[in-house]
């Protein structure tokens, strides 16, 4: 973004894929390795202090993996960063949040991307938009109201995609391409509609 906006830029539109931001952003132990390892973090529950991980992120590391690896398996820094989570879950419990339910580290992270994002967009007189994308494997949610009120409280635009997406599945279209996920390109078409619409307000 710092490359490419200049003064002659209007808009800055910043598609916040929810699956994506949870998958990319976590709490991971300095290994010094290209991938995460998970941090074990610490959880309130009624009251109650314990120490666990998110569940599922060695899911993500092995993602990562095969990208990285074009589907090798045999590499020994997997091999221990798979011990090393083994490790982990042996002597840790593991913890959620509901999907689309920001914790407060991602409430934290979120909010300092977006508000670098938009203080640069400021700098050259452009408009800042984020379009919420919410994760579409199962029901979409909207966007979470922590981030809702920090966009509103800092008079940061958005569009919510949510709609969109629970309309396409409640009428029995995926919207996302069968075998990878990502979004088709007609429900790319109507999230740039609402956007553009939003945006000639």
């Amino acid at each position: 973004m710092r490359r490419h906006i200049s003064s002659s830029t209007r808009y800055v539109i910043y598609g916040f894929w929810y699956d994506h931001f949870r998958r990319n952003v976590r709490p991971c132990a300095n290994t010094h390795r290209p991938f995460c390892t998970p941090l074990p973090v610490v959880i309130e529950e009624r009251g109650q202090f314990g120490v666990s991980l998110f569940s599922d992120p060695f899911r993500a590391v092995e993602r990562a993996r095969v990208w990285d690896e074009g589907g090798s398996r045999d590499s020994m820094d997997w091999v221990t960063a798979r011990m090393e989570y083994d490790a982990l879950l042996s002597r840790f419990g593991v913890t959620d949040v509901a999907p689309d339910q920001f914790s407060e580290w991602e409430i934290v992270a979120a909010t300092f991307l977006l508000g670098e994002m938009a203080a640069h967009t400021k700098l050259h007189g452009a408009k800042f938009v984020v379009v919420y994308i919410p994760s579409y494997f199962q029901s979409p949610a909207p966007i979470p109201k922590p981030l809702e009120n920090w966009l509103r409280k800092n008079n940061i635009q958005f569009v919510d995609a949510w709609q969109i997406l629970d309309t396409m599945i409640s009428t029995g279209e995926s919207p996302g391409i069968p075998g990878d996920f990502h979004l088709t390109a007609r429900a790319h078409r109507l999230i740039g509609d609402a956007v553009h619409a939003h945006v000639r307000k």
